[in-house]
């Protein structure tokens, strides 16, 4: 499974990381923005985990932006 991980605060998003590394069947890409991630993220993403509370775009703006193209577990 691919998994993208869209978290600002440092300190969760390697939390995230380290938490789901556990599980050799993710494929883990992590990114500090929205931004960054609407540039990189492709169609064999399967799953995103996104905070809400982001600088730029926020969490519900990136949602929005992906167009309904995959599933999203959202983080408050």
């Amino acid at each position: 499974m691919n998994l993208v991980i869209v978290e600002d605060d440092i300190n969760m998003r390697k939390s995230l990381e380290i938490a789901l590394a556990e599980y050799e069947e993710f494929n883990i890409k992590s990114y500090k923005s929205a931004t960054e991630a609407l540039k990189k993220i492709d169609e064999n993403t399967d799953l995103i985990i996104t905070d809400i509370n982001m600088p730029g775009i926020d969490g519900i703006e990136f949602v929005k932006a992906c167009e309904n193209k995959y599933d999203f577990i959202i983080m408050t």
